[in-house]
């Protein structure tokens, strides 16, 4: 078996060489645990888990304990338990963690949790089933905004923890499936499960990118759910393997990763710098509705592409984003290749001739979303439109419409208003002219 081990939804990759990933201090979540960890070390309980060593290497058999979260961490810290934080995206939300924390406070349970030995990997458990819940009371217990009280009770609780003895790759495989039979397990996963172990930790070394971690706080709640960092990292190194686009559906990605093998391996690092570039890219669209309507796999997994096979700035990309994603949808030529269809190669082919020729050639003034500005008229009509001091009262019907379309692009897409009221006061004096004309 080879030194690196086999990677599926619920495991890490382990070959004793750190990740090729970028790291936040401030942000990411390794970090955080790490501090909890330490501090975890200073509690004067420490539980001793050599049991386990004596229960043997018993293959297909387990053991059922209960382990406090300040053991756990401590045993996290020596790397005897190894956490899938380069697997999957940490999504629960501070509700989440609440309601958690409640049933802490309360004495009640949460659930076991399922850990698992490698074959022919040491004493090493990898966590497979609990991930959401089990990183949320080792963060909690570190949480500067709870009470000592708080910590202490969080690191005495006591979490029923399962560890099945050496399982083969094919049998984590499966297991881990079965273990996640009640839940939405995506596509994205369920394909790379099944690639050789050096494809798996190919793309984790991507996909494990801090930029995900970050983006998933910006992003709809389907980017975590469906896994689109995988999609998007697969894309990111099939580009770099100089592998044209085709679809990027999940089946696809993974049969052309392994096709392309030996391309696909020497540019793992080539692909991380793209996903480096797009963090740098996003961290330049301040805009979140913008952010969060762009950061889907159907356009960056495109994108990426576009990327590798073109000359283009960051500057560039980011105005790119601004234009597409301004209005309310994207704008209409991009929109016609998105949809139940979006993955197949015809859309996204389409969809990267758009994003070139609009790089290529990009739109200046007030060009304007049909539908989002057709929504913006729709939601005017009738209305009276005015200054911030209430002076200069125009009826919408007043308006031309290039007029109206002017209005509509300093108020939803450059949020400029001293534009917008340069326009209504130039209406209001157009009116009031015609007025005293009428009067005479």
């Amino acid at each position: 078996m080879s030194e690196t081990i086999q990677v599926m939804e619920g495991q890490t990759s382990f070959d004793g060489t750190e990740d090729n990933k970028t790291k936040d201090d401030n942000n990411s979540i390794e970090t955080m645990l790490n501090d909890a960890a330490e501090n975890a070390a200073t509690q004067s309980e420490e539980e001793n888990h050599e049991h386990l060593k004596a229960v043997g290497k018993r293959t297909h058999e387990s053991h059922i304990g209960e382990w406090t979260v300040a053991s756990i961490l401590k045993a996290w810290s020596q790397k005897k338990i190894v956490l899938p934080l380069c697997q999957r995206l940490f999504v629960w939300k501070k509700e989440q963690q609440k309601l958690l924390l409640d049933s802490i406070e309360r004495g009640l349970k949460c659930g076991s949790f399922e850990l698992a030995t490698w074959e022919g990997h040491g004493d090493t458990q990898y966590l497979s089933d609990g991930l959401q819940r089990l990183i949320s009371l080792m963060l909690m217990s570190n949480d500067s905004k709870l009470s000592k009280e708080q910590h202490k009770l969080i690191l005495d609780y006591k979490i029923s923890m399962e560890v099945v003895y050496e399982l083969n790759d094919e049998e984590m495989a499966m297991w881990f499936l079965r273990l996640n039979s009640g839940v939405a397990v995506s596509s994205a996963t369920k394909e790379r499960s099944k690639l050789p172990t050096n494809l798996n930790n190919a793309i984790l070394q991507v996909s494990s990118n801090q930029f995900f971690n970050d983006i998933s706080k910006r992003a709809n709640a389907t980017f975590s759910k469906n896994s689109q960092n995988d999609v998007i990292s697969e894309s990111a190194l099939l580009a770099c393997a100089g592998v044209k686009l085709t679809d990027i559906k999940s089946k696809t990605l993974c049969g052309d990763i392994q096709t392309y093998e030996a391309d696909v391996l020497q540019n793992i690092t080539k692909a991380n710098e793209i996903v480096n570039r797009l963090a740098n890219i996003y961290k330049q669209i301040t805009d979140e509705k913008i952010a969060k309507r762009s950061l889907n796999a159907n356009f960056l997994a495109v994108l990426v592409h576009v990327m590798v096979e073109n000359n283009f700035t960051d500057e560039q990309i980011v105005d790119l984003i601004n234009y597409i994603f301004a209005g309310r949808s994207a704008t209409k030529e991009y929109r016609e290749t998105t949809g139940g269809y979006s993955a197949n190669d015809t859309n996204c082919e389409k969809r990267y001739k758009i994003i070139v020729k609009l790089l290529s050639n990009p739109v200046k003034g007030n060009d304007t979303n049909d539908v989002a500005y057709h929504d913006f008229c729709r939601a005017n009509k009738g209305k009276v439109i005015n200054t911030r001091d209430n002076d200069h009262p125009v009826g919408f019907e007043d308006f031309t419409e290039d007029e109206r379309k002017q209005l509509y692009v300093f108020c939803e897409v450059e949020k400029n208003m001293n534009k917008f009221e340069g326009v209504v006061i130039k209406v209001f004096n157009r009116v009031a002219k015609e007025t005293e004309k009428e009067s005479a």
